[in-house]
């Protein structure tokens, strides 16, 4: 895979560039979260920006296909950009629908299609005003049916149904204080959800017939949680932290005991992968690899060009289908073959900010036909996978 490095494409987020103060819709250009979908037989991006506006993008020529949704929403502040921001495409009756949150606001539900927005039927949840959003996650229900659940400031558990909005069971308030995490658990239908608060403790959640019970047991501190189901079928948590990079802490969700950490030599950087599974990404001396939660079998594995580790990995296809693996290094990103274990030509990020070079990457996330798209201060960028 040598030669030239992957080109890349910059698009404007709009005409105007972040700055410190508010502007008529918030901070308009720094794109938070990106997730693919599919309009009009297109590949296509979705963008969420500081003002919760989204925007529905062509992959390949940056033009907007449908009109701009929400914006002025969320009541973004410009330091918000150092918080997670979420957002998630899903298909209700066959149709693209963006669910989004924000710090300040509630779990948005957009039909791409026809922009119209759903999840505000009498008696939706609503977060009150000032009070954070921490995190939120997405599952379907055996009968095919969408639920969200999200956390708040308030260490209150809230699951609902984005179509409508309003709650399918009440409102849950944690014993555990500092609540910035929750996840679903594969395979069980969110009948078990685990939170983690930013203090490591663990919360782990049963659902059953309208009642929700809880259980609190010591955990770590964590930037990223996954949860997963092993070989044995119990359910686990896998958790890594900055301050603890290059161990990765897992939890037995059904006893509520840690199970033995994996060790390596760098950070590990967690993600759900189509063929594998949940899965830890790490460079370990020398040798990038992606181990599967379940087992802990190395199922990707190859010499890496830099021994430092990666703080993001995202698995995507070129354009001829060809599974290829996007991983970032610092400032620079390198897509992986895996079947030949060789690597592309290091991909730099540089784009100009108010007269000055930057490289900040906010997030990835991979579109079918072989792209890459990035989350930019100003805007997002489109790689092509080779």
């Amino acid at each position: 895979m040598d030669g030239a490095a992957p080109p890349v494409t910059y698009f404007d987020q709009d005409p105007l560039v972040a700055t410190a103060s508010k502007l008529p819709h918030g901070y308009v250009t720094e794109v938070v979260a990106l997730a693919p979908c599919e309009l009009d037989g297109h590949p296509c991006v979705v963008t969420l920006n500081l003002a919760g506006q989204l925007r529905v993008r062509d992959a390949a020529t940056g033009v907007d296909v449908r009109p701009p949704l929400g914006g002025g929403l969320h009541d973004s502040t410009y330091w918000a950009q150092d918080y997670d921001w979420h957002l998630h495409v899903v298909d209700i009756d066959g149709v693209p629908h963006a669910l989004a949150s924000a710090i300040f606001g509630d779990v948005e539900c957009w039909n791409l299609d026809t922009g119209e927005q759903r999840g505000r039927e009498p008696g939706y949840v609503q977060v009150p005003t000032g009070v954070w959003m921490q995190d939120f996650d997405v599952w379907q229900t055996p009968d095919g049916e969408w639920r969200v659940a999200f956390v708040t400031e308030q260490d209150e558990l809230h699951v609902i149904d984005p179509v409508t909005g309003r709650a399918v069971r009440p409102a849950w308030q944690s014993q555990v204080k500092g609540l910035e995490w929750v996840a679903a658990v594969p395979g069980t239908a969110g009948a078990r959800l685990a939170g983690m608060s930013w203090r490591g403790e663990l919360a782990i959640w049963e659902l059953q017939a309208g009642q929700t019970s809880e259980r609190v047991v010591p955990g770590a501190p964590a930037d990223e949680v996954l949860a997963y189901v092993d070989a044995a079928g119990a359910a686990g948590l896998a958790v890594c932290h900055e301050f603890t990079a290059g161990t990765l802490a897992r939890w037995n969700l059904d006893t509520g005991q840690p199970q033995a950490s994996w060790r390596s030599s760098t950070q590990f950087t967690l993600l759900a992968d189509a063929t594998y599974g949940p899965v830890a990404c790490t460079v370990h001396d020398g040798v990038f690899e992606v181990r599967r939660l379940a087992d802990g079998a190395v199922v990707v594995s190859a010499a890496a060009p830099d021994a430092a580790g990666v703080w993001l990995v995202v698995p995507c296809t070129n354009q001829a289908g060809q599974p290829r693996w996007a991983c970032f290094w610092d400032v620079e990103i390198r897509f992986l073959d895996p079947a030949a274990g060789q690597w592309s030509a290091p991909v730099a990020i540089s784009y100009p900010v108010r007269g000055k070079t930057e490289n900040k990457v906010h997030g990835a996330c991979a579109v079918p036909g072989g792209r890459l798209a990035l989350g930019l201060i100003n805007g997002w960028a489109s790689v092509e996978v080779r």
